[in-house]
């Protein structure tokens, strides 16, 4: 598959549903954004040359920040801000007034971990 479509394909699934106004409307939304970007992340586009090479990278780049940010909001299972979850309407902080840290491993899997806002 040409790289030029799959960032473009990358590109629509995190301007709609991952811009910094979130609104998933229905449950199972946020996982289906999620399935979505794996999808893209485990096809191998062609890459002949070096502008494919760059295209590329930022695909990567873009697929990393849009797995970061769809794990961070499955993960928070509250309403708060400009983040709403239909499945989780209500602001918790009790507990939830944390961030969200993410980490990226050696071997390319992420790492969120829940650090308390002081």
């Amino acid at each position: 598959m040409n790289v030029i479509f799959l960032k473009l394909g990358c590109y629509f699934i995190e301007a709609r549903h991952m811009a910094p106004c979130r609104y998933c409307p229905e449950p199972g939304s946020l996982e289906k954004v999620l399935q979505s970007l794996l999808k893209v992340k485990d096809s191998r586009p062609e890459v002949g040359t070096m502008t494919d090479l760059i295209r590329y990278l930022e695909l990567k780049n873009m697929l990393f920040v849009g797995e970061a940010v769809c794990r961070s909001a499955l993960e928070r299972t509250e309403t708060r801000g400009s983040h709403f979850r239909a499945d989780f309407p209500e602001q918790d902080d009790a507990n939830w007034m944390v961030n969200i840290q993410v980490r990226l491993l050696e071997d390319r899997d992420l790492l969120l971990r829940k650090i308390p806002v002081s």
